[in-house]
This record gives structure tokens, C-alpha cells and sequence, in this order.
């Protein structure tokens, strides 16, 4: 015998339920996917006795949520409960060195804090810009922190002598 593990997805304001949501089940390196209904429930059965995590997406938007379970004995069904989605995308709160910073060396790092961790997946050159004297700037964006909320980008050359450097 097996457990099971049920929950509903909800979207971000906490009430109306989120249909057709991506949901995995991970143990390990096992994976299981469903997809949640028009009430934003899913279910997942025969499921070995353990700890589960429990990550939702949005396949047509940026949302997200997560959760994790315990099957702890056999024929038990675990209730995940309700997973709230959060499909407000991350903004910057913070840039160091400070807007209108002057006497920065060439070669300076910028440290970049978002308002929530931000995936790899989903940063880059392309999604975060740096410039200096209106040109785009080539370099490396690393997570400074281990959940992803803060970032810094290297230049890969320095900057122009004297120009002014943008991040948007």
C-alpha cells in the first residue's frame, strides 16, 4: 500500500482557484506531474512513504508556488492544503553602488537585490540590462545569495572612462 498527496492551487488574491496549473511532485530524482482542475485541485496516489516537495507553474505566465507534504504511512492521504500562487514578478529593490554614485572604479561589480529570489532560469542580459554611455555592457550575472534574491553582474571589460553606467 501507498499514500497520496491532494491540495488545490489558488491564485495570487487567495480565493479564486487556478485551473490548468502544472504540478510537480519531487522525491528525490522521481518526478510526478499533474495538472490541476477547473477548481485548482490535484491529486497524486501511490506515492512511496517519504517527504515531497511540491512546485506549481503557470505554463502561459510567470506564477508560481510551492509547498511540500510527508507521507508517513501507507494508505494515508496528506492534504498539501491550499497553494497560493504568486504571479507578481519580482522587481529591484536595491543597487549598489548607489544611483548618481561617482569616482567608481572601471572594473566596479554592481549588486543587484530583487524584491523575492529570482530562478536563473529566468535572468539574464535580456531581462536585466546594464549600459554605460547608452551602450549595452557585456558580463556575467551570478546569484550572490543561495535562494537567488540578490545577483551581481561582472563586467566582462571595464567600463568607459567617465561614463555614466544604467541598470534597468
Amino acid at each position: 500500500a501507498a499514500g497520496s498527496v491532494t491540495g488545490r492551487v489558488l491564485r495570487e488574491d487567495g480565493t479564486t482557484p487556478a485551473p490548468g496549473m502544472t504540478v510537480t511532485l519531487t522525491r528525490g530524482n522521481s518526478r510526478r506531474y499533474a495538472v490541476s482542475d477547473d477548481d485548482g485541485n490535484f491529486r497524486f496516489d501511490d506515492l512511496p512513504l517519504g517527504a515531497y516537495a511540491i512546485d506549481v507553474e503557470d505554463p502561459l505566465g510567470g506564477g508560481t508556488a510551492r509547498g511540500s507534504v510527508e507521507v508517513t504511512s501507507h494508505g494515508q492521504t496528506v492534504a498539501a492544503g491550499d497553494l497560493v500562487m504568486d504571479e507578481t514578478p519580482p522587481s529591484v529593490v536595491g543597487v549598489s553602488p548607489a544611483d548618481a554614485s561617482s569616482g567608481q572604479p572601471v572594473t566596479r561589480t554592481i549588486e543587484i537585490a530583487f524584491s523575492e529570489p529570482v530562478k536563473p532560469t529566468t535572468i539574464s542580459g535580456s531581462t536585466v540590462e546594464v549600459s554605460a554611455g547608452g551602450a549595452l555592457v557585456n558580463g556575467a550575472l551570478t546569484p550572490t545569495t543561495g535562494e537567488g534574491s540578490r545577483w551581481t553582474f561582472t563586467p566582462a571589460a571595464p567600463y568607459p572612462d567617465f561614463a555614466t553606467v544604467s541598470v534597468k
